[in-house]
């Protein structure tokens, strides 16, 4: 008999990427013979672009449902939400809504920890199949061949890097493709690659040397689909949302200066083969 799940999650893409982990652990307790259907209620609109990709991979979701009511906004909402009313007839709900920042754990464990689902278990970071070579085709033809994708600022003045914006626009013979939102500051002299679409920007980082950014979601990404990936934290903490976990080419980075940023610049550009994921 299959088992229906009903998973709840309203953050935004870095913490949904993050909340993927949970969703194979609860495929792994449920499901016997894979024999689970489960259903994401979701809640930021930045994740509609998002969902239209995650179909392409093996991530066990059936249906991708959007819920807006109170995100962005107070989470505290969707914990006081009765969801066997809002979606009836499933087997078991999980709400995964992050109310509190994570304590001495990484966001990976935390969001099942909050949610009930685990006590001391370490999940494994999100790793799933997708068609590489198709994705390389959806980046932009405008970029050169393997750029360095820079993403130096998201408008919170706590995931902004000063030094990102003093690098120079070429490292190895790998050109800087400054990107992010339009209106967002890029790199003098780099190419300007802000205000794509996301389906473009995943395939610009398939087709990238090299990914550096402050913590967001395309370092997220691009340390999830085994670029070099370097993540420079200002207002983050390692601990809680930290890269270095997902491989050797993931580098975490607290507060550094422009030396050791451009030293690990240098020495990840310079990989011959970084044996992406």
């Amino acid at each position: 008999m299959r088992h229906s799940a009903c998973c709840i999650f309203p953050g935004k893409i870095g913490d949904a990427l993050f909340f993927l982990s949970s969703i194979y652990y609860i495929q792994k307790t449920y499901a016997t013979d894979n024999n689970i259907d489960i259903d994401w209620v979701y809640g930021s609109s930045t994740l509609d672009e998002m969902v239209k990709f995650l179909p392409m991979t093996d991530i066990p979701i059936r249906n991708y449902i959007p819920y807006k009511y109170g995100y962005p906004g107070d989470c505290f909402e969707w914990k006081k939400i009765d969801w066997k009313e809002k979606f009836p007839g499933y087997d078991s709900y999980h709400n995964c809504t992050m109310t509190e920042a994570p304590r001495n754990m990484h966001l990976i464990d935390w969001i099942p920890f909050r949610a009930g689902l685990t006590k001391d278990t370490k999940l494994t970071p999100i790793h799933f199949e997708f068609d590489r070579e198709m994705v390389k085709t959806f980046g932009s033809q405008s970029n050169p061949e393997s750029p360095i994708l820079l993403h130096p600022w998201i408008p919170f003045p706590e995931r902004c890097c000063k030094w990102l914006l003093k690098l120079h626009p070429e490292y190895n013979g790998h050109k800087i493709v400054s990107i992010g939102h339009k209106t967002e500051p890029m790199l003098e002299g780099s190419i300007d690659g802000r205000g794509r679409p996301y389906m473009t920007y995943l395939g610009d980082i398939l087709n990238a040397k090299l990914v550096v950014g402050v913590s967001s979601s395309w370092t997220t990404w691009s340390a999830v689909m085994g670029i070099p990936t370097i993540v420079v934290h200002t207002g983050t903490l390692p601990l809680h949302c930290g890269m270095g976990t997902f491989g050797p080419h993931a580098v975490d980075m607290f507060r550094p200066f422009l030396y050791d940023i451009e030293r690990k610049i240098n020495e990840l550009s310079s990989l011959s083969n970084p044996n992406p994921i």
